[in-house]
């Protein structure tokens, strides 16, 4: 039941939240609690609606469409994010000068251009402007999942989203 001005405060990083639950939930993250298993891999995660978002990566299955250029996303967050290339909002400004920019990942990155800071492979430690950049030169140069673990991602995808993976694949050798 929603208590009318009481908030549930965290207390490993002080967030309040409206709600007990919503509290319980949180501190599974800060605690590791990942109770919710994919029935197509080894991971698991804290809220169902993480779950059912990871799980449609294997399926590739994208619910959301955008209504403008059709294309889909396994996320409605994603849609609302892409659609902004179409509306040309641009909610977040740099502190730096005076760009603006659709998202706010290109907002940090161009921050770090400012800055010089860099997301550092620690095994090699080649410096990455975005995060991705590094996810994706750990995944590629070394082998390794966002989570330190050797990647055999193909095996956990479903046939049809195998075939899709080998289609992408080929498309970016640039041999082909």
């Amino acid at each position: 039941m929603h208590q009318k001005g009481k908030t549930f405060l965290c207390s490993e990083c002080g967030q309040n939240f409206s709600r007990k639950y919503y509290l319980t939930v949180h501190l599974r993250r800060h605690k590791g609690i990942k109770p919710y298993k994919c029935k197509f891999c080894p991971k698991a995660f804290p809220r169902t609606t993480d779950l059912n978002a990871h799980e449609k990566y294997h399926t590739d299955e994208k619910p959301h469409l955008c209504t403008i250029c059709g294309k889909g996303f396994h996320r409605h967050y994603n849609l609302v994010v892409h659609s902004r290339t179409h509306n040309g909002v641009k909610p977040y400004q740099c502190p730096h000068c005076p760009k603006n920019f659709a998202q706010g990942n290109d907002l940090k990155a161009h921050v770090r251009r400012h800055t010089g800071e860099r997301y550092r492979c620690e095994l090699c430690n080649e410096g990455f402007i975005q995060g991705y950049q590094l996810t994706n030169h750990k995944r590629t140069v070394h082998n390794i999942d966002t989570e330190g673990n050797t990647r055999q991602v193909t095996k956990y995808l479903t046939p049809s989203a195998q075939e899709q993976q080998v289609i992408i694949q080929k498309q970016k050798d640039p041999r082909n």
